[in-house]
């Protein structure tokens, strides 16, 4: 059987932890701007941090022009939200006219970019909570085991059962639903209480509940984007205060995306996750002043 093609667009944490648990059982290629992290794939082929062990995958190409990259049954889209305009120039010059294109990404708003250059009905909305950590160019930790989650449509079902299969097979956890926007909510509401208090306090999660003063806050701002999604009309399962706070625990030792952004001097994803709660809320007339104050300080730094 043909092994599919999947194109993974980015070189970050996400897409590099993607890639290698995928490279056994497709043909997978990196489209990235980093060079540093292409040269050393190249050279000495991608490595996974998995707990004790060290597994590299010298099947993964990694390269920074399309023209190289052959069609693909696949395009996930790995990179931060702030560099999804630029990724969405780049995937009619890999997408097979039968393939679809995963957005993967933290925030909201991430399809709307992709549709400008991409039929809507080949964009798959998606989200994960696998965690993975860079330790260099080419060189990726995972950070522990999460749930992906695809939206699926009677267009799109029979080429995402074979991704969910192969997903499933490479110990990504994977599951389809007719209603992603819940989920979507539930993972923004979490990390609009966390990622920017922990780049504003240069802290790991954890330390979020050690003082009351960070505890509140976090508290707050995932209050807030909770009410925003209830205007919306859209079914949230969870206490958005105890939520919150139960993530901040199970993952204390980890350090945001937001976190490894400020710390590296990087754009952050602000503007998908506490600034579009903040615009959304202004629209419908909600109190999100914690949010404003957040994305604000984040702009600042």
């Amino acid at each position: 059987m043909k092994r599919p093609t999947i194109t993974i667009i980015g070189t970050g944490a996400l897409a590099s932890l993607f890639a290698a648990r995928l490279a056994p059982y497709a043909q997978v290629t990196m489209l990235g701007s980093w060079p540093a992290a292409l040269a050393t794939i190249k050279q000495a082929g991608l490595t996974l941090l998995d707990g004790t062990t060290e597994i590299v995958r010298r099947n993964v190409v990694a390269t920074s022009n399309p023209v190289a990259v052959p069609p693909s049954d696949y395009v996930l889209v790995l990179v931060k939200a702030s560099q999804t305009e630029r990724a969405a120039k780049l995937i009619p010059e890999v997408l097979a006219p039968d393939g679809l294109v995963i957005t993967l990404q933290n925030g909201i708003g991430n399809a709307e970019t992709l549709a400008v250059k991409v039929r809507p009905v080949q964009i798959v909305t998606g989200i994960t909570t696998q965690g993975a950590n860079m330790q260099g160019p080419g060189v990726v930790r995972a950070a522990g085991a999460g749930l992906t989650q695809l939206a699926t449509t009677p267009q799109t079902q029979a080429k995402l059962t074979q991704l969910q299969l192969l997903f499933n097979t490479a110990t990504l956890a994977t599951k389809l639903t007719e209603d992603l926007a819940s989920a979507v909510w539930e993972k923004l509401i979490i990390n609009c209480g966390i990622n920017a208090l922990t780049a504003l306090l240069r802290c790991q999660n954890g330390a979020l509940l050690e003082k009351n003063s960070a505890r509140a806050l976090m508290d707050q701002a995932a209050l807030e984007a909770y009410h925003v999604a209830i205007a919306q009309g859209i079914s949230i399962a969870i206490d958005p205060v105890a939520k919150v706070r139960a993530v901040a625990a199970a993952t204390a030792a980890n350090r945001s995306s937001m976190l490894q952004d400020v710390t590296r001097g990087s754009v952050t994803e602000i503007e998908a996750i506490n600034g579009a709660v903040v615009r959304l809320g202004n629209n419908l007339g909600i109190d999100v002043s914690t949010n404003a104050v957040l994305a604000n300080l984040v702009r600042a730094l």
